[in-house]
């Protein structure tokens, strides 16, 4: 739950998944063969922590394997969305930008998507895994949190659906100061007292 440093970088949806399958079907081809690609998009470039995001959507991939009954692909949707940020110095208003939903799915169809998909400004509460194979989803949680976006998980008898919103342009709304280095130094208190100098002798 810690602070996660992004990387931002610019990569085009193509690549992203040209590079995600090619992962994926170096660890594991007949399962990559599994999993249908839905796009209804207009959105041809992401502006994302781009290794942190192949990553989330790999690990949602298998996650969502251990649940998906047999002879039954995969669905790995990507749609166009929108994510609002509440203003709190301006009663009412709400900070629209575009964003993604990739959604992760055992279900024949996409779920229903909202159009607008509000941001808490508080630190959403971290889902708590109910076993270790659920700590990907959490590790999937907090880089969309990263990212200012949000996530969901659906789970139930038939299967599981994953849902995570990430903005189109992360640097909308994470100023890049927030990923930079400290170059603060924080000079040490070199003051020694007797009660030390002892503790550090009998040690």
């Amino acid at each position: 739950q810690g602070y996660m440093r992004l990387e931002v970088g610019k990569i085009s949806l193509s690549v992203l998944l040209h590079d995600i399958f090619e992962v994926l079907h170096k660890q594991n081809a007949m399962f990559a063969k599994k999993i249908l690609t839905q796009q209804h998009t207009t959105c041809q470039a992401l502006q994302i922590d781009i290794d942190k995001i192949k990553q989330l959507l790999v690990e949602g991939l298998y996650y969502a394997q251990q649940h998906q009954p047999e002879e039954q692909p995969l669905i790995l949707g990507i749609q166009d969305t929108t994510l609002g940020y509440p203003i709190t110095s301006i009663r009412g208003h709400i900070k629209e930008v575009n964003a993604l939903c990739f959604t992760i799915t055992t279900e024949s169809t996409l779920p229903m998507l909202r159009p607008l998909h509000m941001v808490s400004v508080d630190r959403a509460a971290i889902r708590l895994p109910q076993d270790t194979t659920e700590l990907p989803l959490m590790h999937n949680q907090q880089i969309a949190e990263a990212h200012y976006g949000t996530s969901e998980f659906i789970e139930h008898e038939q299967g599981t659906t994953q849902l995570y919103v990430i903005p189109v342009r992360v640097r909308e709304v994470r100023p890049q100061t927030m990923d930079l280095l400290s170059t603060i130094e924080v000079m040490p208190d070199t003051t020694v007292f007797p009660e030390e100098e002892a503790l550090i002798k009998e040690v």
